[in-house]
Order: structure tokens, then sequence, then C-alpha cells
């Protein structure tokens, strides 16, 4: 198995210009159990989990859906999906659309698009990812309560406080980063920070260092509950953006 996945690695490294990372972290105390930072050294030194960033997009709705539910918001609040025009400096228009560039959700997957339904819930317009209601919730809660809530979570990172952080295109976000927000709703809204080293034991097996970890509650349960139970919907829900990773997806995240 090693020596397939070697072979596959170089003949990767050889036929493509891709590249990427991967960060795994342990819930509970924020280690990390692995690190990838690119294909190969032999493409590029550079660790893309930690040393680059990149606008986090549809990844960062946790955020606003997060802040909204601590001001009493509910996942079945109604969200009006429908085309947006916002008057911006310089004479400028900005008109925010959905990715499939269509408005509203269908009750049933066989219906036509004529009859979809513009009042759209917060839990559905997290699982399909629908940018207008991101948008929306954005505007009703202000975007720099959103970019408060995703500091406390973990982004480290400068976002403009402006209506794009709701979609993630207010500024860079590095993967650690990225993952540890996540890692904070999983863990109940428990944040510390990512950890490389727990212990180092000298020769005679004494502690030579210890690192402190410091964990802290920076979201209600209830609100990390909330976000974990519209998390499952995008891979749960027939509609939503990850259903074809609903295989690997158990009772719980």
């Amino acid at each position: 198995v090693v020596r397939t996945i070697e072979q596959q690695r170089k003949k990767t490294m050889a036929v493509s210009s891709v590249d990427g990372a991967v960060v795994v972290l342990r819930v509970k105390d924020r280690a990390i159990l692995a690190m990838v930072g690119g294909i190969g050294v032999g493409v590029s030194t550079l660790n893309r989990a930690f040393q680059t960033k990149r606008q986090g997009g549809s990844t960062l709705k946790l955020c606003p859906y997060g802040a909204a539910i601590e001001r009493g918001a509910t996942t079945s609040d109604i969200c009006i999906d429908q085309p947006l025009s916002f008057s911006m400096p310089g004479n400028k228009v900005w008109e925010p659309k959905n990715y499939d560039e269509k408005y509203g959700w269908r009750l049933s997957a066989t219906d036509p698009d004529e009859d979809r339904i513009a009042e759209t819930p917060l839990w559905h317009a997290f699982a399909t990812s629908r940018n207008i209601c991101a948008i929306v919730v954005t505007s009703s809660v202000g975007p720099e309560n959103v970019n408060e809530f995703c500091r406390r979570g973990g982004i480290r990172s400068r976002q403009d406080d402006v209506l794009a952080t709701g979609i993630g295109g207010a500024g860079g976000v590095t993967l650690l980063e990225l993952t540890n927000v996540y890692a904070t709703a999983a863990a109940g809204g428990l944040h510390a920070e990512p950890r490389v080293i727990e212990r180092i034991v000298n020769r005679d097996g004494g502690t030579a260092y210890e690192d402190e970890l410091y964990i802290r509650q920076v979201w209600s349960a209830t609100v990390a509950y909330q976000l974990l139970s519209m998390e499952l919907g995008v891979v749960q829900h027939p509609a939503g953006t990850g259903h074809r990773l609903a295989k690997y997806a158990k009772d719980g995240i």
C-alpha cells in the first residue's frame, strides 16, 4: 500500500500543476495529528497548510449563521432567496448571485424551476450554500459581528467588515485557521489554539517541556450544536452541496 501511494505521488508530481494541503486536528485538545503542506518538496517547499492564505469562500458561511443564532435566530427562520443589489462607493453596484444563478428552492428534485419557492429556511440555505441568504444574514447581524464570531472560533487573519465576509470573500485565511473554526463547533463551542508539541521528554525520562493547554468556551454549546446540525445537512440532505459524501457521514460529526 505504501509503495502504491508513493508511486501515485510521484506520478501526480510529474504531470500535475495542482497542489493542496491537509490539516487533521484532534478536537478535544487541538493536537495537530497530520499536516500536509503540498504534494512534495520537489515541487515546492511552501507549506500551504499555514503559510498561505486563500479566501475561505463558502466554508466561512458557518460564521454568519453562527452569529445570527447567537442573537436569537433559529435554523428554521426564513430567508427570501431573491436577486439583490447594493450601491457601492464610486457609483458602483454589487449584485451578488448564487453559484448556479438560480434562486429559491424546490420541494422535490423533480419540480420544475418555475416552482421554486423564494422563502428558504436557514438550514436549507446553509445545506445548499445559497450566497444570497448568507449575505442577507450578514446584513441583519452586521459584518463586524460575523467577523467577531469567526475570531472567537479561531480565525486570526484580518477580515474586512463588509457584506462579502458572509460568503468568505473579505480576506484570506489559512487552512489551519479554517480547520480550527470547525473544531470549535465540533467541541461544543470550546476553543484552543492548535498544538504542534504536547510534551518533550529528556533522555532520563523527565519532562523537559510541556505545552500548557488553554481551553475556553467561546460559543455556547447550544449555538455549536445547531451549527453541527446544519453542517450535517450539507452531506445528508439530497440537495446538499456535499451530498456525495453522505456515505461517509455517521450519526454525528
